[in-house]
């Protein structure tokens, strides 16, 4: 089932739960101490490329659902 959360939350969620340290995942991911504490705080974001590390790191994973956005799906037909 697809949380109703904003990504960027589902991802602050995951990373606060994880067991490794701010240190380990900083070194880990090679994002900044304070850019991965401003993130947590929810004050600022993250390079799709920092993500993509902080995913890996913390054991989440982004999923991608495409929705039909043609035409006809958008006139009801």
């Amino acid at each position: 089932m697809p949380s109703s959360l904003p990504f960027t939350e589902s991802l602050r969620r995951a990373a606060k739960r994880c067991p490794k340290s701010g240190y380990a995942i900083c070194k880990e991911t090679g994002i900044d101490k304070a850019a991965l504490s401003r993130f947590l705080a929810g004050k600022s974001g993250l390079s799709l490329r920092a993500v993509d590390r902080l995913c890996v790191a913390v054991g989440a994973r982004l999923v991608v659902e495409q929705r039909n956005t043609s035409s006809k799906a958008l006139k009801g037909k």
